[in-house]
């Protein structure tokens, strides 16, 4: 009674006197009522503690929320405003943050006033998983047609339900394959691959993996790649300039967009060749066919030659088909023998002929007293085109005597 203030001239009807509520500073001995409630706007790093406090009638003076992995929690967070001293619930709530992703916490709300500090019953949520993390690798495997399309995803804890490379000839994509296989639930990288065929040769190709969970979809960086060119197009033509002992070998390279780093002509007595020769000039790296030829020398007369062309550029060597060529014959080869049957006014000459393999179409002998000749008088028979010495000969009349 002695603290009290002085309450002379006061009049105490129909109950009590509520002496705390006329002296400040005075506690009626009633702490705060704390009750957690359910988390709100969980994310994956964060969410929103909830609770009410009544103050019971004093005001309350510290108000927070604990927070943790487990019910010994070990973090704390203060209510983003106190609740004042009345005598009703006041919702209360604060932001928590760099939270784990996917992982569960505790919770529960505290307030004290000056009757003392209640603690709110233990709450729990669990973070939203992340979705994965994924990286484009390099290609690898790549040949004219088709290509391995690689990656890592991360799945962070959370099954991956879809993996795919998608892929075109422009950062626009337009295709798409799924990986080889699911990379799972795990929390480390995982290596997803898919093989991609079809493609068109020395061509530039976009692509990126992309993979799903139920945190939602990423999609990795884009990388290229560009296939293989085609081995050159060789194609054998028919040989020009041919003679006896000479030759010209033609043909057509379409270099396929490689550089042609080698065009020779194979050629030989059969078609197991066994010689060569470089073409004139390399045909490039374009992309349309390109005339090549070389002139080979040294030949045989009347001889059947096989040929072929051959290129060869960074995607491999192609060689040509089979052709043939037939060297000119030789003349022939004529040796005038000494007359026979010689009389007064006629005489029959002779000779040998060598057709050399072609056929003769004229044979006869010049003769007259002078190595003018001026007179000529057929073979009695042709020789043929055989390849060796046939005889020959003709009579002669109307001679005269003695000259």
């Amino acid at each position: 009674v002695d603290k009290l203030p002085s309450l002379e001239g006061k009049v105490i009807t129909g109950g009590r006197l509520d002496v705390c509520k006329a002296m400040p500073g005075c506690s009626t001995g009633r702490q705060p009522t704390a009750e957690t409630n359910a988390a709100s706007s969980i994310a994956r790093t964060s969410a929103t503690v909830n609770g009410t406090v009544n103050p019971n009638g004093s005001a309350v003076t510290d108000c927070h929320f604990e927070y943790g992995p487990s019910e010994s929690y070990g973090s704390s967070v203060p209510c983003a405003s106190l609740p004042g001293s009345g005598n009703s619930d006041v919702a209360v709530s604060a932001v928590v943050e760099a939270l784990s992703a996917n992982t569960a916490y505790h919770f529960r709300i505290v307030a004290a006033n000056s009757g003392g500090t209640s603690h709110g019953n233990d709450q729990a949520f669990i973070t939203l998983p992340s979705p994965p993390t994924v990286t484009t690798s390099a290609s690898s495997s790549i040949t004219q047609t088709s290509v391995t399309l690689n990656g890592t995803v991360n799945p962070n804890g959370t099954a991956v339900s879809d993996c795919h490379f998608e892929y075109g000839s422009s950062p626009s994509y337009g295709s798409s394959v799924p990986c080889a296989s699911l990379p799972g639930a795990g929390e480390g990288s995982v290596e997803v691959s898919a093989m991609v065929g079809n493609l068109s040769a020395n061509a530039t190709y976009h692509f990126r993996i992309v993979a799903t969970n139920s945190a939602g979809r990423e999609y990795g960086g884009d990388q290229t790649l560009s296939t293989l060119p085609n081995p050159p197009s060789p194609t054998t033509t028919a040989a020009s300039s041919i003679t006896q002992t000479s030759a010209t070998l033609n043909g057509t390279v379409n270099p396929n967009g490689a550089m042609v780093t080698d065009c020779h002509f194979e050629y030989g007595s059969s078609p197991s060749y066994g010689s060569s020769l470089p073409c004139a000039a390399l045909p490039g790296a374009g992309e349309t066919p390109v005339g090549v030829s070389a002139s080979v020398g040294s030949l045989s007369a009347n001889t059947t030659y096989h040929f072929r062309v051959v290129a060869t550029s960074s995607a491999g060597t192609e060689r040509g088909s089979d052709q043939t060529l037939t060297t000119l014959a030789g003349p022939p080869t004529v040796v005038t023998d000494p007359a026979s049957s010689v009389t007064q006014s006629s005489a029959t000459l002779n000779a040998t002929v060598d057709p050399n393999g072609a056929t003769v179409e004229d044979c006869h002998f010049e003769y007259d007293t002078s190595l003018s000749y001026g007179s000529s008088v057929p073979c009695t028979s042709l020789p043929g085109s055989g390849t060796s010495a046939v005889a020959e000969s003709a009579p002669v009349a109307g001679l005269n005597p003695l000259t």
